[in-house]
């Protein structure tokens, strides 16, 4: 019959581990339990599914498996049993926290015991310490870069550093949207996404460069009601030239802008044979920065070239 051990280690190997629904049953009943915004102890958490079975969270003194030996493990160990249930919804709901946070949408605080800041307020004669209930995020003792990410590479990491100087654009939320998406599809490694968000931006900024623009040339007004996105860029681009020591600023605007539109293009109407080795390099990870970079200096130059024609 070989080693006792290995066979009931195998069996509950197979049994404690969960399937793929049960992770996605955990990821729904966490995110029900932490839909008020109110910060949860990872004890209570990792017990949510426990708690909904009805099984204690940790097993008594006696609560144990009897397996004789001599007798065929697959009939003492069954997957139905508290105490192996017990494991398996643990197991799955601590996958599925893990994989929360990994996307994001959870962050680790300090807590239960500690998810709140206190605040010193005088009452009258009476100074007491008013403790508001918020999370603070867990911090480690020290941080440093990323090791894939660069010191040059600063601005395209974070989406309020990357539109910090396009404000007085007045870019929309859409727009402020897109850019989002466009560096955490990068710092995910999606480029052909990331190419294709920030072609969005470079649209959106073209838009709204032409709104601070508008009465100044009919035919411009026009492109922009009818949604001409190319034609608008176009004539955007002509007008801004017509602007002191702006010719050349604008045509290298106009440039970048059109090499967008080709890169999202390319990326999103793939052909058979259709091979350009300039546009590929594009979408690794050390052309998506190139462009991400150049296009981060790009919308600023955009952002001041307006600035510049409505002040001249």
């Amino acid at each position: 019959m070989g080693n006792p051990r290995s066979a009931v280690q195998e069996i509950a190997t197979e049994l404690v581990t969960p399937a793929e629904g049960e992770v996605l049953r955990a990821k729904q009943e966490l995110l029900s339990r932490l839909s008020d915004g109110t910060p949860v102890s990872t004890t209570d958490l990792i017990n949510v599914l426990v708690d909904q079975a009805g099984i204690a969270r940790l097993p008594s003194h006696d609560d144990r498996i009897d397996v004789p030996v001599g007798t065929d493990p697959h009939e003492r160990l069954d997957v139905g049993d508290p105490v192996i249930r017990r494991e398996r919804l643990k197991l799955a709901t601590m996958l599925g926290l893990a994989d929360l946070v990994a996307e994001g949408v959870l962050i680790s605080v300090d807590g239960p015991e500690n998810v709140y800041v206190t605040i010193p307020v005088q009452l009258g004669t009476s100074g007491i310490g008013v403790q508001v209930p918020v999370g603070r995020p867990r911090l480690g003792s020290g941080y440093q870069l990323a090791y894939r990410f660069g010191s040059d590479q600063l601005p395209i990491l974070d989406a309020d550093v990357f539109s910090a100087d396009l404000a007085n654009l007045g870019l929309d939320r859409r727009v402020l949207d897109c850019l989002s998406e466009a560096l955490q599809a990068y710092r995910r490694g999606l480029y052909l996404s990331a190419l294709n968000m920030i072609g969005a931006v470079s649209e959106g900024a073209w838009y709204a460069a032409a709104e601070r623009l508008r009465g100044r040339s009919s035919e411009l007004d026009r492109a922009i009601d009818d949604d001409q996105t190319a034609t608008t860029i176009r004539l955007t681009a002509d007008l801004l030239a017509t602007g002191k020591r702006l010719r050349t600023v604008a045509a290298e605007l106009h440039s970048h802008a059109s090499y967008l539109r080709d890169l999202r293009n390319y990326g999103v109407h793939p052909r058979p044979g259709d091979g350009s080795a300039g546009m590929e390099h594009a979408f690794t990870e050390a052309g998506c920065a190139l462009v991400l970079l150049e296009t981060y200096r790009y919308l600023g130059r955009l952002a001041g070239a307006v600035d510049q024609f409505r002040g001249s």
